[in-house]
């Protein structure tokens, strides 16, 4: 396979997963129930939780809350916008688009086409949570056919690796605060709930901790739970299975090191998450230095199957990254 189907084939894996995940981030954060208690002092601080969370600062202080909806979903020009995304992997399919079945790229370019159309109907009143709900019905109609129609080569291999590491750094920067504070308390009740939502965890978590809300619990679910889809070591896992599979067909020495960061981060994920149950002491520099984990191997992924041995990765961000020719 060349490097740049391959590329390809992962951009589209994660930018789909981006998609996902963002609408569930501003679905949760901006639309939840403790908004529409007209709780309206903290509707700023909402705004820079989710702009903190998609990783971007742009300014939103004069934004009122129908332009801050556009810029997450509809500005073409912020790179971390639903439509942005969706763009890019529309490109990518569009690059590979002779190696799928032709009803995939029917499903992301209907759903390109609807989001524009979208944008203009709705550029001047507020989105409702039916808009975020048939976002979310598009991206699992793209992920139910792509898991139906595709073959199990190394296509799906590379979709799926790009998946599940998008799914295990989404999933840390989650608990991303806007604010100054080192430690989670009962105050933070709402956001804590956020969390859950925006991961779609609230069911599964209260199957396991009933309504115990407690920030330990939660960290340690959506972090070290190996049943539950979204947690990041249920991620990890996937992610090493398939990775595995591609290195069977396409090994080579400079795999090493992707292997030793893969081994390093299951070594110290058990040892490093030990949160006390009431307690959020260590919590900032655990997800900092768990975020750098999974931002390096992204990066090196790429080096390995992307670019030659002697290629440099210059100033290269594997978040705003599309396959080129």
């Amino acid at each position: 396979m060349l490097n740049r189907i391959a590329e390809s084939f992962y951009w589209i894996g994660r930018y789909m997963e981006r998609i996902e995940f963002t609408a569930r981030i501003v679905e949760a954060n901006y639309h939840s129930p403790y908004l529409l208690l007209e709780k309206e002092g903290k509707l700023e601080s909402i705004k820079n939780r989710i702009l903190a969370i998609l990783g971007e600062q742009p300014s939103t202080k004069d934004l009122n809350p129908n332009d801050f909806l556009n810029l997450v979903i509809f500005d073409s020009t912020f790179d971390q916008s639903i439509l942005s995304c969706l763009a890019k992997a529309r490109q990518n399919v569009r690059m590979v688009r002779n190696q799928l079945p032709e009803k995939i790229w029917d499903s992301i370019n209907s759903f390109y086409l609807w989001l524009k159309e979208q944008g203009s109907i709705n550029s001047k009143k507020l989105l409702p949570y039916s808009f975020f709900e048939k976002i979310l019905q598009y991206v699992s109609f793209f992920n139910g056919m792509s898991d139906s129609m595709m073959l199990r080569g190394n296509e799906w291999n590379f979709l799926q690796v790009g998946r599940f590491i998008e799914r295990a750094g989404n999933t840390v920067r989650i608990f991303q605060r806007s604010d100054d504070k080192q430690e989670w308390g009962k105050n933070d009740y709402e956001q804590l709930i956020s969390i859950l939502e925006s991961a779609d965890a609230l069911g599964a978590f209260r199957k396991y901790h009933a309504n115990q809300i407690e920030v330990g619990k939660l960290f340690n679910f959506l972090v070290l739970n190996k049943a539950f889809p979204g947690s990041v070591s249920f991620s990890f896992h996937h992610f090493e299975m398939y990775l595995k599979i591609i290195e069977n067909d396409f090994y080579s020495a400079r795999y090493s090191t992707l292997n030793r960061l893969i081994a390093e981060l299951k070594k110290d994920l058990p040892a490093s998450l030990e949160v006390e149950e009431n307690s959020s002491r260590d919590l900032p520099t655990l997800l900092k230095e768990l975020q750098g984990r999974v931002m390096e191997i992204g990066i090196e992924m790429e080096v390995c199957f992307f670019y030659g041995g002697g290629e440099e990765l210059s100033e290269s961000i594997p978040q705003k990254k599309v396959a080129v020719l």
